[in-house]
């Protein structure tokens, strides 16, 4: 408990200063101190093993940052209206493939350029930014290549860690980019996928609630009857992913889908889910991402993936899926740097990644559609992958 309390502490001391130096946060860099800083400290040993080990059991013992992940995607869910909702389902398909393959290719291309091998440069390098992550893309992959090519698995998932790593990285720095270029420009965000309470406000109302009387007793209510809700899908998706063998992020936006679609939560339920939902973005969201940094980021792996021909390709791979994105949304009629967003977590890492990504971009309200990008995207790019190596190795 100790060495978690320090963690958010250090964690709150560094996107304070994020805050304070406008440059940073507009392109996203606050969200990437909170990443490199931990890692690097992991590193040389600043912060202590013993500490990171402590830190590790107690976010595995509470399953905290995939709770986390589930409440932002039930709030976000619940906070779009269903015509909204409707519209952007399907609307997002076209920029998401037309994103995948653009990126596929044009990283491919990029790669070979540089003197990679065509197989290296889409299936160890492109592939693997585009797969999901680590556990859900990255390490099947591995098992995959090292089946189908008699190759070591453990080598093969060291070749790629890079890739995957500094994937996310780019799709962090791009999307702090996309916002930055709408700002400048003076367009503000449309009606489309947005709640319009920030965060902040509705956390603020949860705290300053009367300490007397109905107001009281109403206000604890909201926040218990929100989490209980939460909390069930939670728990219901973590059951369900043990026996159908799916992403358990993936059943929560299922169930948080069939709930918002058929109306079968009632409104008041639905509004206390809200108060939560806009509490945990505005309180936990920095210490989460510290904790990605200080767990799931090697140093040493982040480092290798700076080196040249790595770096121009993934930068081919995510700046394709940015600008694919961008102007794939304006044919369908999707608010284009929301489209844009979108797209580009098909490179973030996983859960935690879309995290990060919408950080940057401050747009956490797009995290459905995010998950949907990340999660579908990455196992349909994991399949293709595998089916099309196993074809080449006979």
């Amino acid at each position: 408990m100790t060495a978690t309390i320090v963690l958010i502490v250090i964690a709150c001391t560094l996107a304070a200063l994020g805050k304070r130096l406008p440059r940073i946060r507009t392109l996203g860099l606050d969200t990437v101190i909170l990443i490199f800083v931990p890692s690097y400290l992991v590193y040389i040993q600043w912060i202590p093993p013993a500490t990171v080990t402590q830190a590790r059991v107690s976010f595995e013992a509470t399953d905290a940052i995939e709770l986390f992940i589930a409440i932002v995607i039930v709030g976000g869910i619940l906070s779009i209206e269903r015509q909204v909702l409707v519209a952007g389902l399907v609307r997002i398909v076209l920029p998401l493939c037309a994103g995948s393959i653009a990126a596929a290719l044009v990283g491919t291309l990029v790669g070979t350029a540089m003197g990679l091998t065509p197989f290296h440069a889409l299936f160890e390098v492109v592939v693997p930014i585009m797969g999901g992550g680590v556990t859900a893309g990255a390490l099947p992959l591995s098992i995959g290549y090292a089946n189908a090519l008699g190759t070591a698995q453990g080598g093969t998932l060291a070749l790629m860690l890079p890739a995957v790593i500094l994937g996310n990285l780019s799709a962090i720095v791009f999307a702090g980019l996309m916002s930055t270029f709408e700002k400048r420009r003076g367009k503000k965000q449309s009606a489309l996928f947005q709640d319009t309470t920030p965060p902040i406000v509705c956390a603020a109302a949860v705290l300053t609630v009367p300490l007397n009387g109905e107001e009281r007793i109403s206000g604890i209510w909201t926040i218990g009857a929100g989490a209980a809700i939460i909390i069930m899908i939670y728990l219901f998706g973590f059951v369900a992913s043990r026996s159908l063998g799916l992403p358990a992020p993936l059943i929560v936006l299922t169930v948080a889908t069939v709930l918002q679609l058929a109306n079968l939560l009632p409104s008041q339920h639905r509004s206390s889910v809200l108060v939560v939902y806009r509490f945990c973005i505005a309180v936990f969201t920095y210490p989460m991402l510290f904790a990605v940094g200080l767990l799931l980021t090697p140093w040493g792996r982040l480092i290798e993936g700076f080196a040249l021909v790595n770096l121009v390709t993934i930068l081919a791979v995510v700046g394709t899926l940015s600008i694919t994105g961008y102007l794939a949304s304006r044919w369908v009629g999707l608010h284009p740097v929301d489209g844009a967003i979108v797209t580009i977590t098909r490179a973030a890492m996983g859960g935690t990644g879309d995290i990060a990504v919408l950080s940057a971009a401050h747009r956490f309200e797009l995290m459905p559609f995010a998950q949907i990008a990340t999660r579908i995207g990455g196992a349909v790019t994991v399949a293709a992958a595998l089916i099309f190596v196993r074809h080449l190795s006979r």
